[in-house]
């Protein structure tokens, strides 16, 4: 459409401002995700293999050793109690090593983070939609793998899940309450559900294990249903509390909108940051990563061990 003197150019849709990054957020956040690769690569170096394939009876002994050194690292970090977990060690680690407190440290970081961006985001209830569309799909997924493979491996309540809860809640809260305190006023009883539910749940500092197949009736079912979310029982192979994977989420939100109100970064602006492009690259893009590692990491174990004469279960 022209008129004279000006003319008008009418875009189907306006352009889309593109947010300018935050390199700590990215980049502890980079880290966060590439530790938990690591975990993640630990527990298929070392029980993935016996759940996924079946070995040789001639199988070499350095992929014993090397399964046993798996397990015993994976054990260490993501039991409360560390190695003692294994009950025994054959290739002699020591196990009172107890490294919890990493998995603790880079779960609850990734958790917090995402909370800070939560802050930032317009988008937030899109973004739990769809992880939750994701979380199911991988449910679903290893349910039908379970069915017809016979590996027994659930996933109901993992990280991806829960941060999908926490996303659902923190969306509807912050469309009525957009002020941090009020943010804190939510957090308060949060904070208390969780801590006296720690209290009851860890006496020896493990959760009870639930099957939730398990129900008598419907009252039991939602009673079994309350203790999952809060954490008082956990059920599946990988489970976040989501109640507390709420609280943490809630908290980093807090910090973003008090010290990233401005949504820019706390570092010096001539900062140094070309030196940390791969973490930021892996912080920028946590999901796709999250959800192909573990399928290169099986694509890698079948092309290692299928020509040494392994099989893959139920095939």
């Amino acid at each position: 459409m022209k008129r004279k003197g000006m003319s008008f150019a009418l875009p189907l849709r306006f352009p889309k401002k593109k947010g300018k990054r935050i390199f700590e957020v990215d980049f502890l956040r980079g880290v966060a995700i590439f530790l938990m690769v690591i975990i993640h690569a630990c527990y298929s170096l070392g029980y993935g293999i016996d759940v996924f394939f079946v070995l040789p009876k001639d199988c070499p002994e350095w992929i014993k050793q090397s399964q046993g050194f798996f397990k015993f690292i994976f054990f260490a970090i993501t039991q409360p109690d560390g190695a003692k977990s294994m009950v025994f060690s054959p290739y002699g680690y020591n196990l009172n090593t107890n490294l919890f407190c990493l998995e603790a440290f880079f779960a609850g970081a990734f958790m917090f983070l995402s909370g800070i961006s939560c802050s930032f985001s317009q988008s937030n209830a899109k973004r739990a939609i769809g992880l939750a569309y994701v979380s199911a799909l991988m449910t679903i997924l290893f349910e039908t793998l379970s069915a017809f493979m016979g590996i027994n491996f659930h996933i109901w309540l993992g990280i991806l899940h829960s941060l999908a809860f926490a996303l659902i809640v923190y969306s509807i809260f912050d469309h009525f309450f957009q002020e941090w305190w009020q943010h804190l006023l939510f957090v308060l009883p949060l904070t208390a559900i969780n801590f006296f539910t720690m209290l009851k749940a860890y006496p020896n500092n493990k959760m009870l294990i639930l099957n939730p197949y398990a129900a008598k009736n419907v009252f039991d079912w939602f009673s079994n249903v309350s203790g999952l979310l809060v954490g008082r029982f956990r059920y599946g192979d990988d489970y976040f509390p989501p109640f507390l994977i709420t609280l943490v989420v809630f908290l980093g939100g807090i910090v973003g909108k008090t010290l990233y109100k401005n949504k820019k970064s706390l570092l010096p602006e001539d900062f140094p940051t070309a030196w940390a492009k791969p973490i930021i690259f892996i912080g920028k893009h946590t999901l796709i990563i999250y959800l192909s590692h573990q399928v290169i990491i099986y694509i890698i174990l079948a092309l290692v061990l299928l020509p040494m004469g392994a099989r893959i279960r139920g095939f």
